[in-house]
């Protein structure tokens, strides 16, 4: 094999590798959690079901604190215990991967409930509108985000591709 054909296979590699890196950083912005709902509704046992829906793709990492009126009492959710704490009149909950969860109340009607929610991921925050309102952020913060690894094996892939040009010379 020439020199100048190794040369050639090698710029193309090269070029290869600044293409992917420049195009990667463009084509991963975090989307993150765009709007989120709140809908009430009357249950069987004389309480209330507030069903919360955060309209975002995996993963998803949100913490939503729900204020809950004076004589409104906090009975269960449908997030695993971990994932919710509640003191005096807030509750607060993590949504890990979840694009819907529950919350049972009993007392007054949840209606003027409010709350607020941050996306961990792509550090979005809004504000839950009252029941039967959807509430948007406004859309993503631009920031970066990217599989962890995928540049890492991209830089390998890169390297291996050289190393395997450079042998078959």
């Amino acid at each position: 094999m020439s020199m100048d054909k190794r040369y050639g296979e090698l710029f193309v590699c090269i070029a290869f590798l600044a293409l992917l890196l420049v195009i990667m950083p463009a084509s991963s912005v975090a989307a993150g959690t765009g709007d989120v709902s709140r809908s009430v509704a009357n249950n069987a046992s004389g309480g209330y079901d507030v069903t919360i829906r955060l309209n975002d793709t995996l993963p998803i990492v949100v913490g939503i604190v729900e204020t809950l009126p004076n004589d409104c009492t906090f009975v269960s959710t449908t997030l695993p215990a971990d994932q919710c704490q509640v003191s005096g009149n807030k509750a607060m909950f993590v949504v890990i991967n979840a694009t819907e969860f529950k919350y049972t109340v009993r007392g007054a009607s949840p209606v003027e409930v409010t709350g607020k929610w941050t996306d961990m991921l792509s550090a979005t925050e809004g504000v839950i509108g009252k029941a039967g309102t959807t509430t948007s952020s406004g859309g993503s913060s631009g920031k970066p985000s990217s599989t962890p690894g995928f540049e890492a094996f991209l830089v390998f892939v890169s390297i291996g591709s050289l190393a395997y040009i450079a042998r078959k010379g």
